[in-house]
């Protein structure tokens, strides 16, 4: 028997549950009477049924559930080197998942809006014209 590839509402709604309970999209997709991995990717990148926002709201989520897995992974696990390794290991998922909240720093603070370039009002000053904002500035220091 054949996986399904048409779009349906309940079918996008369980794989994006399993997402959110930790469940990787492949292991999702094992699930009998679920599409196939690609086939998912395929609604993502085709925005069916708006599936790409769902679909993204799922994995902010699974990163969430990561983070705090990693608590209970710190309070449970009686073997330190096991441990710490689960917990790198949803720490650097997490990160990648949803970067703005669990991901580096630097790498926010080093980019404009959305990761994009920053902006910044002397970058369109010719040099003369920062030189002269320059000097102005150091004369606003001298007392």
């Amino acid at each position: 028997m054949s996986r399904p590839t048409d779009y349906t509402d309940e079918l996008a709604s369980d794989i994006c549950v399993d997402l959110m309970q930790g469940k990787s999209l492949r292991a999702a997709c094992e699930v009998e009477g679920r599409p196939c991995f690609q086939t998912v990717l395929r609604w993502v990148d085709e925005d069916r049924g708006g599936f790409a926002s769902k679909y993204r709201r799922a994995r902010e989520v699974q990163a969430g559930f990561y983070a705090e897995e990693q608590i209970e992974i710190a309070d449970t696990d009686e073997n330190p080197t096991k441990a710490r390794n689960r917990m790198l290991a949803r720490q650097w998922y997490a990160s990648k998942m949803d970067r703005k909240v669990y991901g580096d720093k630097t790498t926010t603070e080093l980019t404009g809006p959305d990761g994009g370039p920053i902006e910044h009002k002397y970058a369109t000053l010719t040099d003369e014209q920062l030189a002269a904002e320059i000097a102005k500035r150091a004369a606003d220091l001298v007392p």
